[in-house]
């Protein structure tokens, strides 16, 4: 049987930038500030928090063994875990306009969060702590994680990235050049189908659509509004438009739809477009500086889902697909964390027949069931639930792959599992991997319907 996986990763810290690891040093240092606490109050080392923090900071010593390999690297692991028996759909992530790194003030928090971790791990290897089952960290992965942080702290993982020349190559750049590194293997011919990062504040994002097609360098488009722009920004909709040329290309777009994930730290944001500014339920339109009221020192997802909200709700999606009802649209992540979300999505893949969605990055049991419960209700968007991997970034949350790939077959059943990574996504490759002189009825209908309204 023919699987793909339709939403994975292959970046690596070096494309993407400490920015993406926020989350994980927030915690931990919250962690840590507890342990200090209880140390200092000759409590046990053996409370609860404190094993919680060692079993985090193993998970993560974990990842960053991912996390620092080539996306070349990174990709045959995953390979591996399917057996080469996948197509694989790694998305790229342009997060170079997350944060200046020069200007925001929370980069002053951020480098407290490094020297505090710093310093709990150093003391925690002049103490010679050994692995064992109760997920203490070995002197190897605390000497990782030390490894990480000093490189971090010196800026070597800034947004522009400084090779041993002088040439300066962003993450963007550095993703780009390891997708046709490996799209011109030929181990992978036929079975990796990238797809471009679009971020509308990239100057000459547009002159990289030439590469997205049939028989391309990529297949689709992947947009992460969160980082700092709205879904309907003037670059993306309108005349002469990004989302325009790719439904009348036949290009599908990516989508990250979550009430979670990562978004810009940054206080306040330029923005145009329809967005739902705080204390509104609906998109209005919007241009100009719009300011946040949560900051990383609120707490991580405190400060992702107020970003979330304002810039990338489902319902300022419905706007982009009025206005180009023929585009082949994957909300990923099936709006996960927010209920609303969740539904809201439903409804709207009940009335557009080209929006799809994916299970990527579910890695609970209630999140999973949530899921299997709308499938089993709802036989009419059954086949455009689509399986991600969403490797690596699934091993925030998971011991290993296997875990995390198991755990959705078991909570969905095999004859889900073989539907959304078979059928579907099969069905789904030929609304748009097809050739233009194909006279489809989809085909037709599609080009018919992107004319703007």
């Amino acid at each position: 049987m023919k699987r793909i996986d339709s939403h994975c990763h292959v970046f690596n810290i070096l494309s993407v930038g400490w920015k993406a690891i926020l989350e994980q040093l927030y915690e931990i240092s919250e962690l840590i500030s507890d342990a200090k606490h209880l140390k200092s109050n000759n409590l046990s080392i053996e409370t609860v928090k404190t094993q919680f923090l060692l079993f985090k900071m193993k998970r993560f010593a974990e990842l960053i063994a991912i996390f620092t390999d080539n996306g070349e690297e990174i990709l045959l692991m995953l390979d591996n875990h399917y057996h080469q028996e996948f197509v694989l759909s790694p998305l790229m992530f342009d997060g170079d306009f997350i944060l200046d790194p020069t200007k925001d003030d929370n980069l002053v928090h951020i480098k407290t969060i490094m020297n505090t971790s710093r310093e709990y791990l150093m003391n925690l290897n002049a103490d010679h702590k050994s692995i064992n089952n109760n997920g203490i960290l070995s002197n190897d992965e605390i000497d990782r994680l030390l490894d990480l942080l000093n490189y971090l702290d010196k800026g070597i993982y800034s947004s522009d990235y400084k090779t041993k020349g002088e040439t300066k190559k962003d993450g963007f750049t550095l993703q780009y050049e390891e997708l046709v590194k490996i799209s011109n293997n030929p181990k992978y011919k036929n079975r990796v189908l990238p797809y471009l990062g679009v971020d509308p504040r990239r100057e000459n994002i547009k002159t990289y659509l030439e590469q997205v097609g049939k028989d391309k360098l990529f297949a689709g488009i992947k947009v992460y509004p969160t980082t700092g722009f709205s879904p309907m920004d003037k670059v993306l909709v309108g005349h002469n438009s990004i989302f325009e040329y790719c439904c009348k290309n036949q290009i599908p777009v990516v989508s990250h739809c979550s009430y979670g994930g990562f978004a810009t730290p940054a206080m306040s944001v330029d923005l145009n477009g329809y967005i739902i500014p705080k204390g509104q339920t609906e998109p209005v339109e919007f241009d100009g500086l719009y300011k946040f009221e949560k900051s990383i020192m609120n707490g991580f997802t405190p400060m992702v889902q107020e970003r979330a909200s304002v810039l990338n709700h489902p319902k300022i999606w419905r706007k982009v697909l009025e206005k180009n009802r023929g585009l082949l649209l994957v909300l990923a992540h099936f709006g996960s964390g927010s209920d609303e979300w969740q539904n809201e999505i439903v409804r709207m893949m009940k009335v557009f027949p080209n929006l799809y969605t994916d299970v990527s990055c579910m890695s609970d049991d209630e999140t999973l069931m949530k899921v299997k419960d709308i499938y089993d209700k709802n036989p009419d968007i059954r086949n455009r639930i689509l399986y991600g991997s969403d490797y690596f970034l699934d091993m925030f949350f998971n011991d290993s792959f296997d875990q995390y790939l198991n755990r959705i077959i078991k909570k969905l059943g095999q004859a889900i599992f073989d539907k959304i990574s078979s059928e579907n996504p099969l069905d789904f490759k030929s609304k748009w991997y097809q050739t233009i002189d194909n006279k489809h009825f989809f085909y037709k209908e599609r080009i018919n319907s992107c004319v703007l309204s």
